[in-house]
């Protein structure tokens, strides 16, 4: 281990710059190894380590020096807070300035040997240690106090001044605040000018309220917004533009020889002055016309009624904009225009009431009707040829109106025409309906889509693409089928032809066909299938039968004649062209997954069965009209005390078990019999084995010798035997 011999402590305090905090604290030293030898290695790292002084012991601070003590004689100066830092704790992090800040507040720093937590008071010293590693031995030094450190770095007075009291100097992006700034505010003559402002006495700023008049010395106001109180002063831009407080037309700003002589006006409507000729021949109001008014070709306009008792020729338009008077008629030789949607009124007699026509707005294009040359008969209607002729046409009887307010009484004839914009409607409301039914009906509730409702829900829709889908809005196939109520069919095909005549007629209740076109080169892994049945239970509960396909064929309850074959099932695989089929199967019957699964099931105890062809069990290719695989064949009877029997095509009995072909018995043996009821072999439970009879001396034994006879018919019947 390590030996301190002399550890000297001074205290230096630097600092960047007037009231700037101190840099760092001079630590000098000398470190002798237990043999009295100074420590003198290229590498010894001293890491310093700053406490808080009381019983909750906070490291405040921590850096590391590496320092080069070759040649040194164990003697080290180092600057406490001049180290390399590194870590992420609250040492490694905080200010050496901070470690010894006694104004700083209370820290949570990371490590502490109690409370967590350090409020430094003004008074407070430090604590520091030292932890010396040479690469081979490492000591860590006792605690030792600083106390000067604290007061010299973080005073809690100056001359009795608190810390709030004093000026600090301020130098971030948002202030300047040193000691160049205060001397150049407190320049002679910059303070004797602030006082100035303060007291409001200086002559370089105008004050908010003069008591005499403010000279400009010659220099114009700028930047000032237009006037909108009686006493604020106008720029020159208001003038210009405003007279009597109403702006006026941007001509009159630039007034020339052009408009010499012309007149001020006032324009109601741009609520604006302008300029315009002044009036010439003119008479004031109530004077009287002496000569003609020549407009030069010009129309008169925005006048109020014009009362005549002569009448009026005029060779251009009249534009009027209130009324024309007129005692005698109109002669016009050109057109009377109505502007601004204005009406034609026809008064009646006393003028208290009238009839009017007004132009529609907007129209697209100007248009004039023709009238009939001649009146119509009673009850023709008035028609136009949709080029601005009217004329006289004679309805044809029915009532119809666009908005709905008459009921049709008759029938509608389009006369090979359509109808076209209906409305889209709704299953609640669709835009063809019934008489006292307006919940059912034809309706589109989306593009290219048409469906019908009945009793104000959809039943049946036709989508973009040619698929129907009847309780389904939006079918995935050409036709599906949705239905949700308990014992209803979703689908019922049923057919009822009458044949009166012979002949050959082919009559389906449901035909569904797939005839896919695959190309050349192309291979498809999927399939075709004609018809698919599926019956499924999809809920918790009990169903007791579920049909995949069912099939019923024969007659009716009240059918008498006759069927020559009825097939509940009919299926066969064809090959209609030179293609090639692998495998064809009339029935195939999958793997079954109930807990008894039968492949074919007959219910009939009297039926037969039928196979043209080679049958296999527990093969794929018999070569026999019955091919057993490796397992053996077992009869039912067999397995009880009951007889079994296998019988030739000429139906006599070729194996029983028993004791004769027309009794077959209990007897616990197997007996060949031929096709005459005789016996030719047979084995009992024991081993005996008789051939050629029923005699139990003709046997074989497995504990007995040989005995064998030979048998011959002679002529006289008699028979011989040799005993072997």
């Amino acid at each position: 281990m390590f030996r301190l011999l002399s550890l000297i402590i001074s205290i230096i305090i630097f600092a960047l710059s007037a009231m700037a905090a101190p840099n760092y604290l001079t630590l000098q030293g000398q470190i002798i190894d237990p043999n009295g030898q100074a420590v003198e290695g290229n590498s010894v790292n001293v890491t310093v380590e700053i406490y808080s002084p009381g019983s909750e012991q906070c490291l405040l601070y921590q850096e590391v020096h590496n320092l080069n003590m070759v040649n040194s004689s164990g003697l080290f100066s180092l600057k406490m807070g001049d180290g390399v830092q590194s870590g992420t704790d609250y040492e490694d992090t905080a200010s050496f300035f901070n470690a010894f800040n006694n104004n700083l507040g209370p820290v949570s720093p990371t490590t502490c040997d109690s409370v967590g937590s350090y409020t430094p008071s003004a008074s407070d010293g430090r604590k520091f240690r030292l932890i010396i590693d040479d690469g081979v031995n490492v000591i860590n030094t006792a605690l030792a106090d600083v106390n000067s450190s604290p007061f010299a770095m973080s005073a809690a007075s100056v001359g009795g001044l608190q810390a709030a009291d004093i000026l600090v100097v301020n130098t971030d992006a948002s202030h300047t605040l040193d000691q160049a700034s205060i001397d150049t505010i407190f320049e002679n003559a910059n303070y004797t000018e602030l006082l100035a402002l303060i007291g409001g006495t200086s002559t370089q700023y105008m004050v908010s309220a003069p008591t005499a008049g403010v000279d400009y010395n010659g220099q114009v106001i700028t930047n000032l917004a237009d006037p909108s109180n009686p006493t604020e002063a106008a720029t020159k831009n208001y003038s210009d533009t405003f007279i009597g407080g109403q702006s006026v037309n941007a001509a009159i700003a630039s007034l020339g020889a052009a408009q010499d002589g012309q007149v001020l006006v006032w324009d109601g409507v741009a609520s604006e002055w302008k300029t315009q000729s002044p009036p010439a021949g003119l008479p004031t109001t109530g004077g009287t016309m002496t000569g003609n008014i020549n407009m030069g070709g010009n129309d008169i306009t925005n006048a109020n009624d014009i009362a005549l008792t002569n009448d009026l020729s005029v060779g251009n338009n009249v534009t009027v904009t209130g009324g024309i008077g007129v005692g005698t008629g109109i002669n016009s030789s050109g057109p009377i225009q109505l502007t601004n949607q204005n009406e034609l009124r026809l008064g009646d007699a006393d003028n208290s009431n009238y009839v009017g026509f007004k132009a529609p707005d907007p129209i697209g294009a100007n248009l004039v009707w023709t009238l009939p040359a001649t009146d119509g008969t009673a009850g023709q209607i008035l028609s136009t040829t949709g080029g601005g002729v009217l004329q006289w046409v004679t309805d044809d009887g029915g009532d119809f109106f666009a908005d709905g307010s008459a009921a049709m009484t008759g029938d509608l004839d389009l006369g090979n025409h359509n109808i076209i914009n209906l409305a889209g409607g709704s299953a609640a409301a669709p835009s063809l309906s019934f008489n006292a039914d307006s919940n059912t009906g034809v309706f589109s509730g989306a593009g290219d889509t048409l469906s019908f409702t009945t009793a104000g829900s959809e039943a049946m829709t036709i989508d973009a693409n040619g698929r129907v889908g009847v309780g389904v809005s939006a079918p995935l196939a050409k036709l599906e089928l949705s239905n949700t109520s308990l014992g209803t069919n979703s689908l019922l095909s049923k057919g009822s032809p009458t044949v009166t005549a012979n002949g050959t007629y082919y009559d389906l209740g449901v035909s569904a066909r797939v005839q896919k076109d695959v190309n050349v080169g192309i291979t498809d892994s999927g399939y075709a299938m004609g018809l698919q049945g599926v019956g499924y239970l999809n809920g918790d509960g009990t169903l007791s039968a579920a049909y995949g396909v069912r099939g019923h064929a024969g007659t009716f309850t009240s059918g008498t004649g006759t069927v020559t074959n009825s097939y509940a099932g009919y299926f066969k695989v064809v090959n209609q062209a030179p293609g090639t089929l692998t495998n064809g199967y009339g029935v195939y019957v999958g793997d079954g997954q109930a807990t008894n699964s039968f492949g074919i099931y007959q219910e009939g105890s009297d039926d037969v069965n039928y196979f043209q062809g080679s049958v296999g069990i527990g093969t794929t290719g018999p070569i026999t009209p019955l091919s057993v695989g490796p397992s053996s064949l077992s009869l039912a009877g067999m397995a009880t005390n009951s007889a079994a029997s296998l019988t030739a095509t000429s139906a006599s009995t070729v194996l029983v078990e028993g004791t004769s072909a027309s009794s077959a018995g209990a007897g616990g043996g197997i007996a060949i019999f031929s096709n005459d009821g005789s016996a030719m072999a047979s084995g009992d439970r024991l081993g005996t084995v008789v051939m050629g009879g029923s005699s139990s001396a003709s046997s074989l034994r497995n504990t007995a010798s040989v005995t064998a006879y030979a048998e011959q018919n002679w002529v006289d019947s008699s028979a011989y035997g040799t005993n072997l």
